[in-house]
């Protein structure tokens, strides 16, 4: 399990730099441009040819250095063929966010969690066939680019009614790359410093503990993030009605649609941290067995502090939409270094 954390933690990073919060801009315009019924195919093709080219890069890197990553983070140099085959994976899953915040922008729902099913479904499968053939870690690695791949393949075809080609797209989405780099890179700083802090504690965890620890860790945090997924999906669901409102110019609605939402939302989310935190050690040993029972004091702690997660799926994406990207940036900012104030203080558990 530790090592699986590191090669995910390789990927999550490699998505996170190719993206350069070009995802969350696109939700945002193409929920704006459909609002106001114009054609949004120029933002995809943009956002979409700068992913090609930042993670083809990325991906290269981490093929040529792949012994010496593999030495610094899995210890030992023999494992680099799996540092390869994850960049692989990296370029592959690259594509994925793209598709998923062009459905989300157009207001697809239904569509956009079929093809997060079948994501999961075709990723998992490949996962168990591979690793019930004997191949190990390595077929967990392959049944991810195997499993990504016919991902991309699903999205495309659940996405491509929407983009209409023309003969000057290709002319239009090279000019708006400018622009929009401009105006996501504020949420790609927040995002980095969000994403250093979230790895903050398991890096400290890989880097002088053994793996085994990171496992447990991290088996801490997918439990809670069954809690916290319920929120995103609140979250996700608000985000096209938001900008769709917004480029309508209906600031009205979306006062009203705030109202009525976080009512629903603390209902479903506050019930549910109290009753994770009351069974955070039962959970923890039914969602991963008894080897992983250590966590559950981590488990409890996130849970204390999950009620944040529904008032936040109300107002996730508002920022973004009315353009105060500075301001993402400015909050995650703040927010991280509230925690490391009080780290010293509270230690590794908090």
């Amino acid at each position: 399990m530790g090592t699986l954390t590191v090669l995910t933690l390789i990927v999550s990073f490699t998505q996170l730099i190719s993206d350069f919060g070009l995802s969350q801009a696109l939700a945002k315009y193409v929920a704006e441009l459909k609002g106001r019924e114009e054609d949004f195919s120029a933002y995809f093709l943009s956002s979409l040819t700068f992913k090609i080219f930042a993670a083809l890069i990325i991906c290269l890197i981490l093929s040529l250095f792949s012994e010496d990553i593999s030495s610094l983070l899995l210890r030992s140099s023999s494992l680099h063929g799996l540092v390869r085959l994850i960049a692989i994976d990296a370029f592959i899953s690259a594509f994925i966010p793209a598709f998923n915040n062009l459905l989300l922008g157009a207001g697809l729902l239904k569509r956009m969690a079929a093809c997060n099913v079948a994501y999961t479904a075709t990723r998992w499968t490949a996962i168990a066939i591979l690793v019930y053939q004997g191949y190990g870690i390595y077929g967990t690695i392959i049944g991810w680019i195997i499993g990504d791949l016919l991902s991309v393949i699903i999205y495309a075809a659940a996405s491509a009614h929407l983009v209409k080609i023309s003969g000057n797209l290709l002319s239009n989405s090279t000019r708006l790359i400018p622009f929009l780099l401009r105006f996501s890179w504020p949420l790609l700083a927040a995002s980095m410093i969000s994403f250093l802090y979230t790895w903050y504690d398991q890096a400290l965890v890989i880097a002088f503990l053994p793996l085994e620890s990171v496992g447990i860790y991290n088996i801490s945090r997918k439990a809670f993030a069954v809690l916290a997924g319920i929120a995103n999906a609140l979250s996700q669901s608000l985000f096209p009605y938001y900008g769709m409102t917004y480029g309508r110019g209906d600031h009205k609605a979306i006062s009203a649609a705030i109202k009525k939402a976080s009512r629903y939302t603390m209902l479903i989310i506050f019930p549910l941290t109290l009753g994770l935190f009351s069974t955070a050690k039962a959970t923890i040993t039914l969602f991963a067995g008894q080897q992983y029972e250590p966590g559950w004091s981590v488990l409890a702690i996130m849970a204390v502090f999950g009620l944040a997660y529904g008032i936040s799926s109300v107002l996730a994406g508002l920022l973004v939409i009315y353009e105060k990207t500075k301001t993402v940036m400015l909050l995650n900012i703040l927010s991280v270094l509230f925690s490391l104030l009080l780290l010293p203080a509270v230690g590794m558990l908090g």
